[in-house]
């Protein structure tokens, strides 16, 4: 049977491919491919940070200003600059929140993990195959296939 999982490329595949050595699946057995990117479809820096977007950037800039505005008018209301200022900045943070969420929508809490290397995993038995698996899965495997081997006639 024949285990294909893929992961990033990260400390966590060289553990993973320890740990299945230490389970008793030889080097052979074991086929590592990173992938190739191709450079031409990669986005151009000119584009914007879609990638590098921080998402608490503009939750901080409004806490700022909510925190200055509350701190300015403190001193003209009741509870003062200190009070106004913090009540301030925990409403221009909510207000930033509010803005990210919806500008971004789910996209701001899904996992756009790219795949970077495919493993391959030999195993004999049904037994072997379940213990690779749990492996993979502990070692934070993106995804696990597995695919019998048919004999040929």
């Amino acid at each position: 049977m024949h285990l294909v999982s893929v992961f990033q490329h990260s400390i966590s595949l060289e553990l993973a491919i320890i740990d299945l050595e230490q389970i008793g699946i030889s080097k052979e057995r074991i086929l590592a491919l990173p992938l190739d990117k191709d450079k031409s479809h990669l986005p151009s820096l000119q584009i914007g940070p879609q990638e590098g977007h921080s998402y608490v950037d503009l939750i901080f800039i409004c806490g700022m200003v909510g925190m200055l505005l509350g701190a300015i008018y403190g001193f003209v209301l009741a509870w003062g600059p200190v009070i106004w200022g913090l009540i301030g900045m925990i409403i221009g943070a909510l207000v930033g929140l509010l803005i990210e969420l919806l500008t971004s929508g789910k996209k701001m809490f899904q996992r756009n993990a790219p795949v970077d290397v495919v493993l391959i995993v030999d195993c004999n038995n049904n037994g072997q195959a379940e213990a690779v698996e749990s492996v993979l899965w502990q070692h934070q495997a993106l995804g696990v296939a597995k695919h019998p081997v048919l004999a040929s006639n």
